[in-house]
């Protein structure tokens, strides 16, 4: 291990996970065990041929004749070939618990251990603590966890546990070899399992300086035995894999420790032939993510000396398809080919790690000059929706200027420069650049060149609780049973909608009116393009990101005992059928603190923007790619203006997010059924008077060959802009018009 001088500088990195709040990583969890790739068996065997020692010597290894260790030979090749959710049954009625308990388990591993030569792994029981310092901030408790020596914690501390305080070693993440899942009673042989696996891809996310990881499953006669790595979740016996590369260490990256932190840093070696050639020393892994698939880990480091900081690096290692169609780097490089892209991560290497390849997948390493603070950090409502408006002009001017498609934003992927921060934007500031910007969109690994995947189908990419709820399902959403209506394009207020035209033309004349809202009675015909990412998705997207910081949000002078209610937040989750449809609550005030409700107000809005899939609109303005980005950023403009000299526009945030209600609430929230039954068209945010509808449009067939529109125009002289419903009346019109 080597020594290293403590860096000033690291605590203030942290994870971007603890910034999203506490409960996130439970929302993480659930996604991973949702998509958790097939599982095989695995027999004791070949646990012994990954030792590389002869049973032999393991037997003795444990003295007593080898009693106990043949005995775990004989539970393991009673394993068979499939698994199913019944128990096991023994080869012998009378057959004893060899893993009776985790002393039985931890008193043979580490005899078995000891008479391996050079050997030095230890086994150590966790009782009721979790191990410490994970890239996704996950508390999962393995019961076992296995480590060298040299990665020990330094230090001890003293932990309630029933009513008396027990010594607890706190392990880091970093620190681990093998996480192992001890059975305990009442809990299914798939619920062990599962669990025991989501350990492994956890220990996968904590250690890039691996390839695969391992996890195990201790049952009371046998052990089911993991590995774990960028392809996914198989069984020790690989017949069709590199057996060269089971837990084999990659060369680029070494663990080790600062002298006092118990925390696990990374030496990065970088490549001969780059012109960034040089060793970064003592690296903090920022966070992970994907670990079957990209297998992504970034990391941070800053050069210093004497105090001053000399230079800011953000390293990113992840795992791509060998002849993949296009690279981050591809991206980034035809992102700034004509000078540097306002608010994009900008590139300073990129090269592939050699002799690391897991299946089809090679290892890239890309470096970024560019770094900033998470966006949950932003404190104040303004600046919270600066943000979000400058993403949704990032992410729509990247699609219309260079044809790229970001597909995974996520308040982990839009990163804040605190220096490039301004209190204005340059429609409500006419000396402002209007390129001017607080934020940073990073992560261009899900992306994609629009034009070069046009007839390419396109799976479910993004971070599951900001996914748009189409891309969840990977299809269009069905139009509800009950009416409703496609929501205008709101007006841009009059305060700025001089300088709007003047700043966008080509906006103005694309979107120029009248806004009509749109029936869902309208029958879809063709033909309609096949499914796939679009930028709409995008869009919303940036709403759920929104609304994750203002539902954790809580106020300076606000009271701390105002929980987010708990239907709702388990609401968030995506089903099994990842439909993500309590997600449209967000118009609800009460789920926001009080001291924020008045941001329910855009958030109605919002919801009544992004509700039915547009996918289905007849409108040639609707089906425009930028218009639910037109909508959302009139919307905010709109709502901005409107409450600019509020006060709430600028109240502080606590630190510390809202906690969750430990129990259900008397509230009803409105199912998804009574959702589509209410939903209508919804008033304009303008900050004026709601102009009134102009048409409504309806299809009502009457038969295979009658699709005329009919369209109900607001009686005359019967509008009132007071209203929410106009009087009118229908009147047929063949299609064309």
């Amino acid at each position: 291990m080597a020594a290293v001088t403590k860096d000033p500088y690291k605590d203030t990195i942290s994870s971007p996970i603890d910034k999203l709040g506490a409960h996130y990583p439970w929302h993480m969890r659930e996604d991973l065990v949702a998509n958790m790739p097939l599982i095989r068996d695995i027999t004791i065997e070949a646990f012994y041929e990954f030792l590389g020692v002869e049973r032999k010597s393991l037997a003795r290894a444990d003295g007593e004749k080898g009693q106990s260790t043949q005995k775990v030979s004989e539970a393991g090749s009673s394993t068979g070939t499939s698994r199913s959710n019944k128990p096991r049954t023994q080869n012998t009625p009378t057959a004893s618990k060899v893993f009776g308990s985790l002393q039985d388990f931890m008193r043979i591993a580490n005899k078995i251990l000891e008479g391996i030569p050079g050997l030095t792994l230890k086994f150590k029981g966790q009782g009721q603590a979790h191990p410490a310092d994970h890239p996704t901030a996950t508390h999962a408790k393995p019961d076992i966890v296995a480590y060298f020596p040299s990665f020990a914690p330094s230090s001890q501390t003293l932990k309630p546990h029933w009513g008396a305080l027990e010594i607890a070693i706190e392990f880091h993440w970093g620190a681990l070899e093998i996480a192992i899942e001890f059975h305990s009673a009442g809990r299914s042989l798939q619920d062990r399992t599962t669990q025991a696996a989501s350990y492994a891809a956890y220990l996968l996310a904590a250690r890039p300086d691996l390839i695969s990881t391992l996890g195990l499953l201790v049952n009371d006669n046998d052990l089911i035995f993991f590995i774990c790595d960028a392809c996914g979740i198989c069984q020790l016996q690989l017949q069709d894999r590199d057996d060269g590369q089971l837990n084999a260490r990659e060369g680029s990256l070494d663990r080790t420790k600062i002298e006092g932190d118990d925390r696990i840093y990374f030496d990065i070696k970088m490549f001969k032939d780059s012109e960034f050639n040089k060793k970064l020393h003592a690296t903090r892994l920022h966070y992970s993510s994907d670990p079957f698939g990209k297998r992504a880990h970034v990391y941070m480091h800053t050069e210093s000396e004497g105090g001053k900081v000399l230079a800011n690096y953000v390293i990113k290692d992840q795992y791509i398809r060998h002849h993949r169609r296009w690279t981050e780097k591809d991206l980034l490089e035809s992102i700034h080919k004509n000078g540097a892209y306002p608010a994009v991560v900008r590139m300073i290497f990129w090269g592939t790690v050699p002799k690391v390849k897991c299946g089809d997948r090679v290892k890239v390493r890309i470096g970024m000059s560019d770094h900033g603070t998470s966006f949950m950090e932003l404190d104040t409502p303004r600046k919270v929706l600066y943000a979000i408006y400058d993403l949704l002009e990032v992410t729509r001017g990247l699609y219309v200027n260079r044809g790229i498609l970001h597909r995974d934003i996520s308040p982990n992927k839009i990163r804040v420069v605190k220096s490039s921060h301004r209190d204005g934007r340059h429609l409500l500031n006419d000396k402002m650049h209007k390129h001017k910007t607080s934020i940073l969109l990073i992560d261009f690994g899900c992306s994609e060149d629009v034009e070069s995947t046009k007839h390419i189908g396109q799976g479910r990419t993004g971070t599951p609780v900001f996914m748009a709820r189409a891309v969840q399902a990977g299809c269009p959403l069905p139009l509800p049973s009950t009416p409703g209506f496609f929501t205008a394009l709101p007006e841009v207020n009059n305060e700025i909608q001089e300088r709007y035209d003047i700043c966008y033309p080509q906006r103005r004349r694309l979107f120029n009116g009248p806004f009509k809202y749109i029936s869902t009675e309208i029958v879809p015909h063709g033909p309609f393009l096949p499914w796939r990412h679009e930028l709409r998705h995008d869009g919303e997207s940036s709403t759920w990101s929104l609304f994750w910081w203002a539902i954790q949000a809580c106020p300076d002078n606000g009271d701390e005992e105002n929980p987010i209610p708990l239907e709702f937040w388990l609401s968030l989750v995506p089903d099994t059928t990842r439909s993500g449809n309590g997600r449209l609550e967000i118009s609800r005030e009460e789920v926001l603190h009080p001291g924020y409700a008045i941001l329910s107000e855009l958030f109605e809005h919002m919801a009544s923007t992004i509700f039915f899939d547009h996918h289905w609109a007849l409108d040639e303005n609707m089906r425009e790619p930028e218009y639910v980005h037109e909508a959302l950023q009139r919307l905010i403009l709109n709502f901005i203006i409107k409450h600019n000299d509020d006060a709430f526009m600028d109240t502080k945030k606590q630190p510390k997010n809202r906690t969750i209600e430990t129990e259900p609430s008397q509230r009803q929230f409105l199912s998804p059924s009574t959702i589509d039954s209410r939903r209508s068209a919804s008033v304009s945010s303008g900050g004026t008077k709601r102009k009134a509808v102009t048409e409504w449009i309806f299809m009502l067939p009457t038969n295979d060959n009658d699709h005329n529109l009919w369209v109900a125009v607001p009686e005359e002289g019967n509008v009132d802009p007071q209203k929410d419903e106009e009087e009118v009346h229908l009147v047929k019109r063949p299609r064309t018009e």
